[in-house]
């Protein structure tokens, strides 16, 4: 069961880096997909390892810690990254919520081998999205994603999706979403067709 988180999510403002607490910001230079790459994986971040702030982390909780720093990389060791999670494997129980974060990074670490091997930049900036009359459902839908509440993330994005301005930029947050929730489920095909959906508004736009 995914923790509880206590703040309200904020789509109108950049997404942040766990790791280093920047933001992604505006840029007209990289690729429709290296813009938005960086915010899929702040939202995945955002989900899998909220105990990244904690100030005493267990041991299990530093492994951890060192594999997202991996994943999150565009040099990362990503063979290094599975093996530090095969010891929260074999020393957290499977009720433990590290157990299944680190099963959800393994699905991540699956993905980018699979679709996304060019990595973005560390400190890449990314696409700043602004929601627009569905500001307020989209918040809702990035709590239900940081709670691991997928079907109900999934089932309302799909009621953004049919009421969106399209001028606004509430598809391409609906989509990150769902693709977020795909991917940590582990459909990471279904993800990457999510993310693609994305990719293909922003070129026809």
């Amino acid at each position: 069961m995914q923790q509880e988180k206590r703040h309200k999510s904020d789509p109108s403002s950049s997404f942040a880096d766990p790791e280093t607490g920047k933001k992604a910001g505006v840029t007209g230079t990289l690729s429709a997909e290296q813009e938005l790459l960086p915010v899929l994986w702040y939202l995945l971040a955002d989900r899998i390892a909220p105990q990244l702030c904690c100030r005493y982390p267990s041991p299990l909780e530093q492994i951890f810690k060192v594999a997202v720093r991996e994943v999150s990389h565009n040099d990362g060791d990503l063979d290094k990254a599975v093996t530090l999670l095969q010891e929260i494997f074999k020393n957290a129980s499977a009720e433990e919520m590290i157990f299944e974060q680190a099963g959800q990074l393994l699905n991540i670490i699956e993905w980018r081998r699979t679709y996304h091997p060019l990595w973005f930049v560390q400190g890449g900036k990314g696409r700043r999205l602004r929601p627009g009359k569905c500001s307020a459902y989209i918040s809702h839908a990035m709590v239900l994603l940081q709670t691991g509440s997928d079907d109900e993330a999934l089932n309302l994005t799909k009621k953004i999706l049919d009421s969106s301005e399209p001028e606004s930029d509430d598809a391409y947050l609906v989509y990150l979403i769902r693709a977020a929730v795909f991917i940590c489920k582990g459909e990471i095909s279904q993800g990457e067709t999510e993310f693609a959906c994305i990719i293909s508004k922003s070129l026809t736009n």
